[in-house]
């Protein structure tokens, strides 16, 4: 009796036990990571930039891969959430605060897990069986430890949060829990500029599902009115500052051979669904006249296989619920019929799908006799965790490592990135240490986040034309550089330029790092 009395309590506490472990060991990795340089510019370093920018009075201002001090529009994301970050930089400017806040928001999506499964399922156990599914999902673990700060992450929870709140106020009616679901759906929505269309057909789902036309309507019109502002008129404003920095380089690099047009149209990320078009009407004609040939064209074997590993951790109960899993096609499309492989378990762009699959397939459970919603969510945590080591989440194999597990996927142990750091953390904090912290500076991508907090942190060799400051390591070029156009023939004679020229002075050396000073 007295068990059962406490025993929610024992399942609370257990809980939360569980998340100060995946809390900590996830800090102790992001802070491994850090020190050895292995987040960079590309994207913890323009997270930052823009968070210490709006700080210091510059509006969510960045340098961009073509070197540009440009609004965060003008890089064709709208991510505002960051605005709202700016506090944790009146406690400490260290780009380490955005992973850490970033940790502590995902993690505490197993208590939104929690509420939700009791709400779906009515049963306190398995509602802290599926907080611990939530923990040990293969994409959570990767978010957790392998990608870097990125706003749509904190937005998968806040959505996850926000849909648990419309459950429950399903019944209780309340105007304060309504008022707060909607604080919620804004901060889901200002993660990243597609996120209202997953709102828009969340409303629509809530539609169909409890013939809701207040709230469904509401979200629908929100969700597509704040979509049309951040793509037709946010991210096109910018359109002509891109290629200035970049007209500037090609000029003073005296290059001629480079047509990265491609690049400076409306919306910088176009390219990548240039088999089906070179505007947003394209695009859309091509899907809409032709959907079989543009899936055919786009779909890859990694975007399937990215699929699966989705789905299978939770037995593909989701597909059961399909109408809930169709909130997921803006998400879906955007990632799938891209011509670049973006799609993967593994990478932030498949955050906004983590809350409506754990919806998917707790609504699937419901169809289920309780013995049998036991069962498979007993085998839910397995495959999470079966998956999870098949495809590296270094969360898992850290915590197993801890505590001596042996596991039968002992294999994957070896590929643990964290057993090497690519670079040389003494000699680069010896450079660092050099680099005064008002001028600009353009350098190596995997310095970028430490170097972030100024006005101009370019990666080399944008910039190395008017930078007070160029760090160059020539043993690095640039994927950034690569993707718009400039090979590494060309970055090796912008750096014999530099080496020969009389406006730079070596200031220090250490192997093949150079730091130059613009005299």
């Amino acid at each position: 009796m007295l068990f059962k009395k406490h025993s929610n309590l024992i399942l609370i506490i257990s809980l939360i036990l569980l998340m100060l472990l995946v809390f900590y060991t996830s800090a102790k990795l992001a802070n491994f990571k850090y020190n050895n340089f292995m987040y960079g510019k590309f994207d913890l370093g323009n997270m930052s930039q823009v968070v210490w920018n709006t700080k210091h009075g510059n509006f969510i201002m960045v340098t961009d891969q073509f070197g540009n001090d440009i609004s965060r529009f003008g890089m064709s994301h709208v991510d505002l959430i960051l605005v709202l970050l700016t506090p944790l930089y009146f406690i400490k400017e260290d780009p380490r605060m955005l992973i850490f806040f970033q940790q502590f928001i995902v993690i505490s999506g197993a208590v939104a897990t929690y509420l939700l499964a009791g709400q779906v399922l009515k049963s306190k156990n398995l509602a802290f069986l599926w907080g611990v599914a939530f923990l040990v999902y293969p994409a959570v673990g990767h978010i957790l430890t392998k990608q870097t700060f990125h706003g749509v992450s904190l937005s998968a929870v806040f959505f996850l949060f926000s849909i648990y709140l419309y459950l429950k106020n399903q019944t209780l009616k309340n105007k304060y829990i309504n008022l707060l679901f909607w604080g919620l759906i804004i901060l889901t929505l200002l993660g990243k500029e597609e996120i209202p269309l997953v709102a828009a057909f969340f409303g629509i789902w809530i539609i169909y599902k409890f013939k809701d036309l207040k709230q469904g309507l509401a979200l629908l019109t929100v969700g597509i009115v704040w979509f049309v502002i951040a793509f037709f008129i946010l991210i096109p404003k910018y359109e002509d500052q891109r290629s200035i920095e970049f007209d500037n380089f090609i000029q003073s690099a005296e290059i001629t051979q480079v047509n990265s047009s491609v690049f400076f149209k409306s919306n910088f990320f176009l390219h990548r669904y240039s088999q089906l078009g070179d505007s947003y009407f394209q695009i859309g004609e091509s899907l809409i006249l032709h959907p079989f040939k543009s899936l055919a064209l786009s779909i890859s074997t990694e975007d399937k296989q990215a699929l699966i590993y989705l789905l299978a951790p939770q037995l593909f109960l989701s597909v059961i619920s399909l109408p809930i899993l169709l909130i997921t096609l803006p998400e879906l499309a955007i990632n799938i019929l891209s011509n670049q492989n973006i799609f993967a378990v593994d990478n932030h762009r498949v955050s906004m799908l983590i809350p409506i699959v754990f919806l998917a397939s707790l609504f699937a459970l419901t169809k289920f006799n309780r013995k049998l919603q036991y069962l498979l969510t007993f085998l839910v945590i397995f495959f999470s965790i079966y998956f999870s080591f098949k495809t590296n989440n270094l969360l898992l194999i850290e915590i197993s490592k801890k505590f001596n597990v042996n596991s039968v996927f002992a294999r994957d142990l070896i590929n643990n990135e964290y057993q090497n750091a690519k670079n040389d953390p003494a000699c680069i904090n010896q450079i660092l240490r050099l680099i005064p912290a008002t001028v600009s500076y353009t350098g190596p991508n995997y310095m970028g986040a430490q170097t972030s907090m100024r006005v101009t942190n370019a990666v080399y060799p944008m910039r190395f034309y008017d930078a007070d400051y160029l760090a160059i390591d020539l043993n690095e070029f640039s994927v950034h550089a690569n993707e718009i156009g400039i090979n590494k023939q060309m970055q090796d004679s912008v750096t014999a330029k530099v080496f020969s020229s009389d406006e730079y002075k070596i200031v220090d050396q250490c192997k093949s790092l150079f730091l130059f000073k613009r005299l």
